[in-house]
């Protein structure tokens, strides 16, 4: 079994094309069911606003990352979508897990929410039983040495997030932000993020808009919508007038704010666009005192204080080389379970008939029947601990592949 990941993502995608291949709860199920049909044993797909990626385990790499990327563009419909696809198999793809899950592949370096979003990808493909023993793994892995890693170091000491980055770029654009009136779109963790991030810079006047009064399911985020205002999605138009700042995160599958539908805005007003696909009109920006932003604006301010968690991550790198190491090591290991299994059934099933042999040969009592058991047990032990060794070593399917002929043959496992 192998390891690899399709990837697109920010660094080589854009906004445009990160929208079209974003994966809902449905589309992850629909995709899943058709991948599993192909040459491919296990499934996990990771989809945020700045990457969708699908990871996979199969027998036959080579073939089964083609076979998803040819999904992948015939599944969004998009030609062009294979000069943006990134492709990584084996040790190479542990890697890239690993970085994404402590936040090193991020547009900001060990942001706080992908480790989250990680592990929801995995607790979700294992409810639907596409992720198992090797998936599990690696991602399992990859979980704990973030942890690890950001409680060591302290990455996220500072709350570096996209959410805390989008409200200091607005801050930088506008004069005195705690006396704008600002509206948030969306009551999921992105839109309680901006909430906290506004109050700490003491922000008053904030309006939430969502379908109904419902709050983060998080329970330290429930008392971040206190003493703000409400109104309801359908009246997300009647209070652009009234507003300053819109900070936009839903889960939305199109865009809730239209050009043609948007009223005609009387002051300077500026538009943080968070959401993945996008909730705003690009062309809202043609609109006179309009200015709308996405998450690919952020790019250049998340470097302004990134010095230090760049030199951390460094360090980080070192740890995670050794750890991507082992968990290669574990599939290639793994990989062989089944013919090591086999060797063990064989070595069992020779014993058991030995003794039995035995047994109908002689009259033992319990005593030398245990001693003969052992004796017997541990002289076939010895028979085959040098073939286990030297097929746990094994790293190239083709050895592998030779290896388990061999064995048929001489053996019949």
């Amino acid at each position: 079994m192998q390891v690899g990941v399709i990837s697109i993502n920010h660094k080589k995608a854009p906004v445009e094309i990160r929208e079209i291949a974003v994966f809902t709860d449905k589309k992850k199920i629909e995709a899943i069911d058709k991948l599993l049909e192909l040459s491919i044993e296990e499934v996990v797909i990771l989809s945020t606003c700045n990457r969708s990626e699908v990871y996979i385990a199969s027998s036959n790499m080579d073939e089964a990352l083609i076979e998803v990327k040819n999904f992948l563009i015939d599944y969004f419909k998009v030609k062009e979508l294979a000069l943006y696809l990134t492709m990584n198999k084996n040790e190479q793809a542990i890697e890239h897990i690993y970085k994404v899950a402590i936040g090193l592949d991020s547009v900001v370096i060990g942001e706080d929410q992908i480790l989250g979003q990680v592990k929801n990808a995995l607790e979700f493909a294992m409810e639907i039983g596409s992720s198992k023993k090797f998936l599990n793994k690696v991602f399992r892995e990859a979980m704990t040495f973030a942890k690890k890693m950001k409680s060591n170091y302290r990455i996220s000491e500072n709350p570096l997030s996209i959410p805390y980055i989008s409200v200091k770029f607005v801050k930088d654009r506008v004069k005195d932000l705690k006396n704008q009136k600002v509206l948030v779109i969306g009551t999921g963790e992105m839109g309680a993020l901006v909430l906290k991030h506004l109050k700490a810079e003491g922000v008053k006047d904030i309006v939430v808009c969502s379908r109904s009064k419902s709050r983060c399911k998080k329970d330290d985020m429930d008392d971040i919508f206190n003493d703000v205002d409400w109104i309801l999605y359908e009246e997300r138009y009647t209070i652009v007038n009234d507003v300053d700042i819109i900070f936009s995160a839903t889960r939305a599958p199109h865009i809730i704010y239209k050009k043609d539908r948007y009223p005609n805005v009387e002051k300077e007003q500026l538009i943080m666009d968070m959401a993945m696909p996008r909730d705003i009109d690009p062309r809202l920006s043609e609109l006179k005192n309009v200015q709308v932003f996405n998450v690919d604006h952020l790019k250049d301010i998340a470097q302004v204080n990134m010095a230090l968690r760049e030199k951390i991550g460094e360090e980080i790198k070192i740890q995670l080389q050794e750890e991507v190491e082992k968990t290669s090591l574990w599939i290639n290991v793994a990989k062989v379970d089944p013919i090591i299994q086999s060797l063990q059934s064989l070595r069992e099933e020779v014993a058991r008939d030995t003794l039995d042999i035995i047994s109908k040969k002689m009259a033992l009592n319990r005593r030398e029947t245990v001693f003969l058991e052992k004796l017997i047990n541990s002289s076939l032990k010895r028979m085959v601990r040098t073939p286990i060794k030297a097929l746990k070593s094994l790293k190239e399917e083709d050895e592998i592949k030779a290896y388990k002929e061999m064995l048929h043959k001489l053996y019949d496992v």
